[in-house]
Parts: C-alpha cells; structure tokens; sequence
C-alpha cells in the first residue's frame, strides 16, 4: 500500500477556494495508508466499545501507527454499507482528498491524486476553512499539536 500521489498545483490554504462532493463510491477506502495518533487510536477504541491494545492488536499495522488494509487494499474498516467507524474516522480520512502539511510552523493543504474511477466532485463553492469545519477536524487537529509538543519537548 502506497501513499497516495500528490496532484500538481500550488499548495491550498485555509482561505483557499475548495470544496468536495463525496458520493459514497467507497473507492477511497482502498489502497491507502491510513496513518494514526494516539487520538485517534482512543477515538476508534472507544467506538467499538474496547482499549486501544486491541485496536492496535486487531486492526493496525507496525505497532498502530496505520490502519490494516484486507488482501483486497479494501480498509479493515470497511462495510457494505460504507465505513464502520465513520462518526470516530481518523484525520486522514476526514481531510480526504487534501492532506494536510505541517513545516516550520506554517500549514499548507495538498491536493491528492483520488482514485482514477472517484465518483467524488471537486470545486471551489466554498474554502478548505469550510471544508474542515464539516469534516470535523478541530479535536484531531489539536490533539496532533499536543502530540507533536510533547515529542518535541522529549527530542530536546
């Protein structure tokens, strides 16, 4: 399973013009790396009603740092009706198809390549700002920032 390819273009800001019409054709829950924090690992853990230990045991790869894919690339989280775990969905997943970057302090949006038979829609009706906020993304975003100082603060 491959990152995916970021698409050209300059990178977006949170006041760039962006939106995103998501159809449900599941297809972006194949063939990815699903990278996970702790927040992330607690807010699984706690939707399937057990401790991270399991979650980490049952459903992630090296040590619970990415979500398990099937032999198919389909995600482990992946139902016939769509995510299992959607209202607890990590961050990757909630920004999709923007990743978010992080250097020197300063946040910067990509676009990422979907997948080629997408039925997803791309346009500018509103801004990545807006984006976020339907997606949900303030307590993982904060919760990486704790993370990141606290390794920080150990790296010094």
């Amino acid at each position: 399973m491959e990152l995916l390819p970021v698409l050209t273009g300059a990178p977006l800001r949170r006041e760039s013009r962006y939106s995103y019409d998501c159809r449900a054709c599941r297809r972006c829950c194949h063939d990815k790396r699903i990278p996970l924090g702790p927040y992330e690992l607690a807010r699984l853990a706690h939707h399937l009603g057990t401790d991270t230990s399991t979650v980490i045991r049952r459903y992630t790869v090296d040590g619970g740092v990415a979500l398990q894919a099937r032999e198919d690339g389909s995600c482990v989280f992946l139902g016939p009706e769509g995510c299992r775990v959607h209202a607890d969905r990590p961050l990757a997943c909630r920004l999709y198809p923007l990743g978010r970057v992080v250097r020197e302090g300063r946040e910067e949006f990509i676009r990422l390549a979907p997948h080629p038979e997408s039925e997803g829609v791309t346009g500018d009706r509103g801004t990545v700002l807006d984006w976020l906020h339907a997606q949900g993304v303030w307590p993982y975003l904060a919760a990486a920032e704790r993370y990141r100082a606290v390794l920080g603060r150990l790296v010094e």
